[in-house]
């Protein structure tokens, strides 16, 4: 595993599944929203999978599996085409951020997973949270990150702007050359790479899917204080989610 590029977060969670939760050793596993060098992949056949079927739309076409288990689809997680009852675990690291339709996604892995098989979703960071504007954008001269301090933005200031030009005029404001206000600006309203739902959309949309059982954790970034000016538009735990983690069990 120290070889993979995966974050110390990811390797910490493939670990924990593995030994603290029903494991890969001998399992067909999904990973929905695999990064496109399939590190995670290649983890969780480390840790015993028997295959690993890997789902996400911008795989390169010429992109190659390092193992014969390990099989690539650009197709959505939301429509695997794949049977149902079906597959034993359900992974996702890295995509509730992503995900336009929970719901859809939901009874999508519901449909696949076998009776009492299990799906893991994590996603960072949620629209709603501190950071949850996702800025990552690399220029000639600048890479602006929101996890660290290139991040164009304040806690939580992205929540204040409805619309590209107020985004643009804040980060012009901020002295960001025009070219990279114009930039971020289209990317946070207009892509579909971040799911603009609050916290309390996406926990409401799963948990209204049926014969699951259904647990959902949220934590927030440490040291910052929620600005009350935007309790009313958002909730408090919407404000306070910066990372989602869902466990879910089909029955």
């Amino acid at each position: 595993m120290k070889d993979l590029n995966l974050a110390d977060y990811q390797k910490s969670e493939l670990f924990n599944f593995s030994y603290y939760d029903c494991g890969f050793v001998d399992k067909d596993i999904v990973e929905i929203g695999s990064d496109l060098e399939l590190n995670t992949a290649m983890g969780i056949r480390r840790l015993g999978a028997k295959k690993v079927l890997c789902f996400n739309p911008d795989f390169p076409d010429d992109l190659v599996s390092p193992d014969a288990r390990v099989f690539i689809s650009k197709r959505d997680g939301a429509d695997t085409g794949l049977p149902n009852n079906s597959v034993d675990v359900v992974f996702g690291f890295a995509l509730l951020e992503h995900t336009q339709e929970p719901q859809k996604m939901v009874e999508e892995i519901k449909r696949i997973l076998k009776p009492q098989g299990i799906a893991y979703l994590e996603g960072c960071p949620i629209w709603s949270g501190p950071v949850g504007h996702h800025v990552w954008h690399q220029f000639p001269d600048k890479f602006y990150k929101f996890s660290d301090e290139t991040n164009p933005f304040s806690m939580w200031e992205h929540l204040y702007y409805d619309t590209e030009e107020q985004i643009e005029t804040a980060l012009r404001g901020k002295g960001l050359p025009e070219v990279h206000s114009k930039s971020i600006a289209d990317f946070i309203i207009n892509s579909t790479f971040i799911s603009r739902k609050k916290a309390s959309d996406i926990i409401r949309e799963v948990s209204s899917v049926e014969g699951l059982e259904i647990n959902i954790r949220t934590s927030p970034m440490e040291d910052q204080v929620v600005p009350e000016d935007l309790l009313g538009k958002y909730s408090m735990e919407d404000l306070n989610t910066y990372k989602m983690k869902i466990r879910l069990r089909k029955w």
